[in-house]
């Protein structure tokens, strides 16, 4: 089916964002229609700017929740893929 989403990234994260470019450098060139990365902000705030790609949607939790697994578990609400995976951001 055309524009079905096949797999979906999660990545939680909090204060990493020197990970988190590096992990964007390999994973954003792999990305396509059927592929979307979930990054949820866990109450941190950074910029992700330098992320250009339709196929990376970016959430923000308000408050730190102290763990990775509220922002996982947001990523999974708002996940489409029919098979989902995590990656951290320091998984390189």
């Amino acid at each position: 089916m055309k524009n079905e989403v096949l797999l979906s990234i999660i990545t939680p994260y909090y204060k990493c964002l020197r990970y988190i470019k590096i992990l964007s450098s390999i994973l954003v060139p792999q990305l396509r229609e059927n592929v979307e990365w979930i990054i949820v902000d866990d109450g941190y705030g950074d910029d992700f700017s330098f992320i250009d790609s339709e196929y990376v949607k970016l959430y923000y939790l308000a408050k730190n929740s102290g763990c990775a697994g509220k922002p996982r578990n947001h990523g999974l609400d708002m996940a489409k893929g029919k098979c989902i995976t995590f990656v951290d951001a320091d998984d390189l």
